[in-house]
């Protein structure tokens, strides 16, 4: 009688899923990093500053992870989750700010509504100055009072997005496909069945 050594099946397969998921994963942080030196707003405006771009592009990595069942690799900011600077910067340059920002593909859009960042004066999403209140500067990763004197709109920090981590995910798909069929179109299955007697 023949039967399938499973749970060696399952061990030596997500550790082949794991091994060909890391090449695609330093393929979509590469991808990434490409989005982000390669959109229009690059090297100007407010929001979208080139040096913004290399902080966050130097923070994307990727972490590859087996449990019992699955074989998994993270891209992006993995390591920075609690870099609240570095989170906002890639947030703005992601989905946008201001006006031109993508407001209803926002999955964070609450949660920034109801945060000391979000300024309740504002009648849409056009950015204004705020006198007298607490900023938070995204240069000196601090809190301090605004210096402005007055109101008034601050067009040029309404930046459009740049979709680096979406884009840079669609790039690889065809090698993410390619990845899994190699592993499953490559892998001897034959070695894991064993004979037994009765």
């Amino acid at each position: 009688m023949l039967q399938f050594d499973t749970q060696a099946l399952v061990r030596d397969i997500l550790k082949e899923c794991e091994r060909a998921l890391k090449i695609v994963a330093e393929k979509a942080k590469q991808a990434m990093i490409y989005e982000l030196s390669s959109h229009a707003g690059a090297g100007s405006g407010t929001t979208g500053r080139s040096e913004w771009n290399r902080e966050v592009g130097a923070a994307i990595d990727f972490i590859a992870a087996n449990t019992a069942t699955e074989a998994v690799v993270k891209v992006g900011l993995v390591n920075s989750q609690d870099d609240y600077n570095l989170m906002f910067k890639a947030l703005l340059l992601d989905l946008g700010s201001g006006t031109k920002a993508d407001i209803e593909g926002n999955p964070w859009i609450a949660e920034y509504l109801v945060s000391d960042a979000y300024n309740t004066n504002r009648s849409g999403f056009e950015i204004l100055s705020r006198p007298g209140q607490k900023i938070y500067d995204l240069e000196t990763d601090e809190w301090r009072m605004s210096k402005a004197q007055s109101e008034y709109e601050i067009p040029q920090f309404s930046q459009p997005p740049t979709y680096f981590f979406e884009n840079g995910l669609r790039l690889i798909i065809a090698d993410f496909n390619k990845a899994i069929d190699d592993v499953t179109n490559n892998f001897n299955f034959a070695k894991y069945l064993k004979s037994t007697v009765k």
